[in-house]
C-alpha cells in the first residue's frame, strides 16, 4: 500500500504548479482537512482550493518534488519536499518580483479510499525569502 500512497504524493506534485483545479480536486477527499504551519487549516475542497488560488498568486511557475518518504504500517505517509517558486507579486519588493525562490518542507498525509483526507504540511516561512537573499526580519514583519 505504501507504494501506492508514494505514487499518488509524485501524481500530485507533478501536477501541484498548474492552474488547473480540476486536475488537483481528484486527489482530496469530500472531508479533507489541509494544515500548514503558515496559513493554518483549511476544511474541505472549496476551502483548500482557496489556498491554492492565493498561493498561485503569491508563487509562479511552482514546481514541487517529494524528496524522501517514511511510509507507515497504516494508510499514512510522511514525507519531505522541495519546491521552487517564483515571486508573483511585490511583499518583497518590485525588484524582486519573479525571483526564484526555494525551500523545503516536510507533509504527512493519512488517505481513505485513495484520497487524501488529511494533510498536515510544515515548512519555515522566512525560507523562500532567505532564499533570495533577504533577512528574516526583512520577510516576517511585512
Amino acid at each position: 500500500m505504501s507504494g501506492e500512497f508514494r505514487s499518488l504524493v509524485d501524481q500530485l506534485f507533478n501536477i501541484w504548479g498548474s492552474d488547473d483545479l480540476d486536475l488537483i480536486e481528484p486527489f482530496f477527499h469530500p472531508d479533507a482537512y489541509l494544515w500548514d504551519s503558515v496559513n493554518g487549516g483549511y476544511s474541505g475542497w472549496p476551502e483548500i482550493s482557496g489556498l491554492y488560488i492565493e498561493s498561485l498568486k503569491r508563487w509562479t511557475d511552482m514546481r514541487c518534488v517529494a524528496t524522501r518518504f517514511w511510509p507507515a504500517d497504516d494508510t499514512s505517509i510522511s514525507f519531505t519536499w522541495t519546491a521552487t517558486a517564483k515571486v508573483g507579486d511585490d511583499r518583497f519588493g518590485t525588484q524582486l518580483r519573479g525571483a526564484e525562490c526555494q525551500f523545503d518542507g516536510m507533509s504527512y498525509i493519512e488517505f481513505e479510499d485513495g484520497l487524501i483526507l488529511r494533510e498536515i504540511e510544515y515548512f519555515d516561512r522566512a525560507a523562500p525569502a532567505r532564499s533570495i537573499g533577504l533577512e528574516v526580519e526583512q520577510v516576517l514583519f511585512r
